[in-house]
This record gives structure tokens, C-alpha cells and sequence, in this order.
């Protein structure tokens, strides 16, 4: 041991090293009390608004709607990837709303459980799921 290190600094110190280039700090509140940057352990360290964790985007709103705009725009791209091969061809219906549920679905509710959402939020996705599948549906002459 290191003198002046306890046993638990000292673990951490052999087991984790801090990659400080990635190492990001988040403020809650207000972003005009933010400073650009802390030092922490005698690095700098920036200071951000928002970052992406395990593919979610992390706001300092503390609010979920950023995520959730997010997800609906990767969504509306990959139904728009999927617009001329899938939506617009022969397919049955049945097969779509299959496909729609496998592989639409998922995008735009990844780790929906971890949102924390109001009434408004709640509207604007099931009018957003909604439209998307009539949108889908509707190229078969199905839907009007």
C-alpha cells in the first residue's frame, strides 16, 4: 500500500484505470451554472449537457423526452430504409404487422423502461406507433 491510501483506494487503483479523454462529467439544474470543465485527480475534465450510455441518451433535463425524440427519428429512418422493399410491396398484411412488431417495435421502445414520461410524452408515442403502422399498412390499400 501506497502511504496515505486506505485498503480501498488502493484496490480501486489495481483494479480500474480511469481513461481520462473519455471520462465525462453531467451537471443536474440549470446548464448557466455549469463551468466547462472540473478538475478531478488532477485532470480536466469536461462538463456536458448530454452524452450517450449503453445507447441511451442521458440528458441533464433529467427528462426523457430528448431519448424519445431520438428513438422516433432512428425508427422513422429504418422504416424509411424499409419503405419500397417492405411496406410498399406485395407482402401480406399479417406478414408486415409481424415484421413491424419484430423489428420496428424494439427500435423505437429500447430501454423505454428506464423513461420517465408524462401524459403528453405517453400521446406522443402511440400517435407516433400508430401513424407508423397505418403508414406501413396503407400501401397495401388496407388502410385509408
Amino acid at each position: 500500500m501506497i502511504d496515505g491510501e486506505d485498503s480501498a483506494e488502493c484496490i480501486f487503483r489495481f483494479y480500474h484505470e480511469v481513461i481520462w479523454q473519455k471520462t465525462m462529467v453531467q451537471a443536474q439544474g440549470p446548464a448557466e451554472d455549469v463551468p466547462p470543465s472540473l478538475r478531478v485527480c488532477g485532470q480536466d475534465v469536461e462538463c456536458v449537457d448530454e452524452f450517450t450510455y449503453l445507447g441511451v441518451l442521458i440528458h441533464s433535463s433529467c427528462s426523457s423526452e430528448p431519448e424519445i425524440r431520438r428513438q422516433c427519428a432512428m425508427t422513422r429512418t429504418a422504416m424509411q430504409k424499409l419503405d419500397h422493399r417492405l411496406w410498399r410491396s406485395r407482402i401480406a398484411t399479417s406478414t408486415k404487422l409481424h415484421l413491424y412488431n419484430t423489428y420496428i417495435l424494439p427500435i423505437v421502445l429500447y430501454a423505454s423502461e428506464c423513461w420517465t414520461v408524462n401524459k403528453a410524452a405517453v400521446n406522443k408515442l402511440t400517435r407516433w406507433t400508430s401513424g407508423a403502422c397505418k403508414e406501413s399498412l396503407a400501401s397495401n390499400g388496407r388502410i385509408a
